[in-house]
């Protein structure tokens, strides 16, 4: 597979701007950042919110725009594709997630008018949660207090906040949450299943989240996780997968709870306010030996024609036994049955590979600078972003006078290359990390 050929030759072409479609409509908008502006912005007594995928953003506007032209609405507007991609992956805040256009309705009659013929033509569309915002349609929102202030009672009772159910599906009893993001919600469960009351992971999928240039969401990127799980169940150390549902749009995977406290955590801990250097001789050998597992994983997930893509400090957790455990393969690419079609963005900063991040065609080696990313990171205990520069020189210079060890400082740095091609094999990585621990042993 050639690694220069990008992906991006097989995406649809983005569109340059929206303000085409809006000057089509006769009106014109100003440009501030990035949003176009229609209207008197001076007047913001009210706020609505449309919402909607990247996919069906030029189809939306042409029912919209004309409403909001005859209305006089003021408004504003994402300004193209690439800019809407970034507001629903929360580039610009999860606070503006799902805020594709902005709606400034002067008075309460002409909000209330606004929402009725918005809402009318609107259904067949799709759009993530506004997560600061109340739902007031399909993919329309309102500000909270011109929700509470005005239009509560008009609102269908589908779109009202209720309380969580006590049970997830038709098995599950949430016990605790993991993590909350415009994502979804993590959460540690007991399931009911065949009344086994296992200790369960649940990823949840808010509607419409991460939707990509081929109209995907969190939901695809669950179920492909769910097909990567089921096929290296007997390959490695990964959670077990569970079950995979869906209710009342929302998805959910269910897998097995691990217990374990991930790389980060026990990398920053063991360090304390020491460098490699100050902490023992064997917490410098466990480290390594961490490191060492890693490469056994990813070396693994390659036989089986997997590219991790994401390889870092929280994809692991070190269980009780020590053995380390890869928790999450929602970025995958199978280089073999070149699955997904088209690879999900993006990857962790810091750890990504230059390659990765231009959406090129996933190739082995933007693990191989993940690894040395992660190293990096064992070595020094500095997340990889603050740590990797563009000044290979500089860095392989702080890496040498804190290891002593020019071989793997090499190694490390060559991982590091921009140039995939330039990036040693695993093996060499593997080789230079066992040798510097036969020196560190003879140090005892």
């Amino acid at each position: 597979m050639k690694l220069q050929h990008k992906l991006s030759t097989s995406m649809k072409q983005p569109v340059s701007s929206y303000q085409h479609i809006l000057r089509q409509y006769g009106l014109t908008p100003t440009q501030l950042k990035h949003y176009v502006y229609c209207g008197n912005m001076d007047i913001k007594p009210w706020e609505l919110y449309i919402s909607v995928i990247n996919l069906q953003s030029c189809e939306l506007l042409d029912v919209i725009v004309p409403i909001l032209k005859k209305t006089e609405a003021s408004f504003k507007l994402i300004k193209d594709e690439k800019a809407h991609n970034g507001l629903n992956a929360g580039d610009y805040g999860e606070d503006q997630i799902g805020k594709v256009v902005v709606l400034y309705p002067k008075t309460k009659t002409e909000m209330l008018m606004l929402i009725t013929a918005i809402n009318l033509v609107t259904q067949k569309f799709n759009g993530p949660l506004c997560p600061t915002a109340q739902r007031i349609g399909k993919v329309l929102y309102a500000d909270k207090s011109a929700f509470i202030k005005a239009i509560k009672n008009q609102v269908e009772k589908r779109y009202i906040r209720r309380k969580r159910n006590r049970l997830l599906g038709k098995y599950y009893v949430p016990v605790s949450i993991i993590k909350t993001s415009f994502k979804g919600t993590a959460y540690k469960a007991v399931s009911l299943r065949k009344l086994s009351f296992k200790t369960c992971l649940i990823k949840e999928g808010n509607p419409f989240a991460l939707d990509d240039h081929w109209g995907r969401t969190i939901k695809d990127r669950l179920l492909w996780q769910k097909k990567v799980l089921l096929d290296l169940r007997d390959d490695i150390t990964t959670p077990s997968f569970y079950d995979y549902f869906e209710e009342n749009e929302y998805s959910y995977l269910v897998i097995q709870y691990v217990e374990g406290n991930n790389l980060f955590d026990v990398v920053r801990t063991m360090y304390g306010d020491q460098n490699w250097n100050e902490i023992s001789n064997k917490q410098q050998q466990t480290l390594l030996n961490y490191f060492l597992n890693v490469l056994d994983i990813v070396d693994t997930l390659h036989k089986k024609g997997y590219v991790q893509r994401d390889i870092s400090d929280s994809n692991f957790l070190i269980m009780g036994d020590g053995r380390l455990c890869i928790i999450d393969f929602e970025l995958s690419y199978n280089v073999i049955t070149k699955e997904p079609e088209h690879p999900f963005p993006l990857g962790s900063i810091g750890y990504a590979s230059p390659e990765q991040l231009r959406m090129e065609c996933p190739d082995y080696k933007a693990d191989i600078y993940s690894l040395g990313a992660l190293l990096c990171f064992i070595l020094t205990g500095i997340p990889p972003k603050h740590f990797i520069t563009g000044d290979k020189k500089k860095m392989g210079l702080k890496l040498s006078n804190l290891l002593h060890d020019s071989r793997l400082t090499s190694v490390i740095i060559r991982c590091l290359a921009q140039n995939p091609a330039e990036r040693p094999e695993l093996l060499q990585l593997k080789i230079a990390t066992q040798t510097f621990i036969h020196t560190i042993k003879q140090e005892l």
